[in-house]
């Protein structure tokens, strides 16, 4: 059953970034390059252009300061027909399952495993910097952590050993005192 079409269409001219169903050929959807905006910025498009969850049923991309656009596989389609509108948003990255989320996935006693996605704004006025951790689909916030004088953050995913929680660790790097700090933000 195919789900698009083999070629480009006129809609997708002028896009940069093409996402292929492998096994048919099909294309499923074309997207525009994002280019940093503002004066004395390097224009270079920012990379990974897509981030995909663990078990592979979302891919999101972001549009810096404004939103994350979340889509389903494998049909491309935005998932809940609209993305998370976010001010100030700068970088996201989806939370890892384990080996022991996988292994109760496949139980049929449990629900199956959530994905998560953790993204930061930073500080703007009198507003602190702020990590947040949203589950999918249902977008529900699930914890919410304020950073003061943060001038950077990094989220990576943290190596463990297998059959161990995973860990999602937030690096905060201090406007004022030039230090660093970790954070655990979600750990199963």
């Amino acid at each position: 059953m195919p789900q698009g079409p083999r070629f480009f269409s006129p809609e997708d001219e002028g896009n940069n970034i093409a996402i292929w169903d492998i096994k048919t050929g099909h294309l499923l959807r074309t997207f525009p390059s994002i280019l940093p905006e503002g004066e004395g910025t390097k224009k270079q498009m920012a990379w990974p252009a897509l981030k995909w969850c663990a078990d592979d049923k979302y891919t999101a991309r972001l549009t810096p300061g404004q939103q994350i656009s979340v889509y389903e596989l494998p049909g491309m389609g935005l998932q809940g027909k609209k993305s998370l509108k976010i001010e100030g948003v700068v970088d996201f990255e989806w939370c890892p399952h384990g080996e022991k989320d996988k292994e109760d996935a496949t139980k049929a006693s449990k629900k199956p495993i959530e994905n998560m996605l953790a993204y930061w704004t930073p500080e703007v006025a009198n507003q602190p910097a702020r990590v947040t951790l949203i589950n999918f689909p249902g977008r529900a916030v699930l914890r919410q952590k304020n950073l003061f004088n943060v001038s950077e953050v990094g989220i990576y995913n943290t190596d463990v050993p297998p059959n161990s929680p995973m860990v999602l660790t937030v690096l905060s790097v201090s406007a004022v005192l030039a230090k660093s700090g970790r954070l655990s933000l979600c750990t199963r």
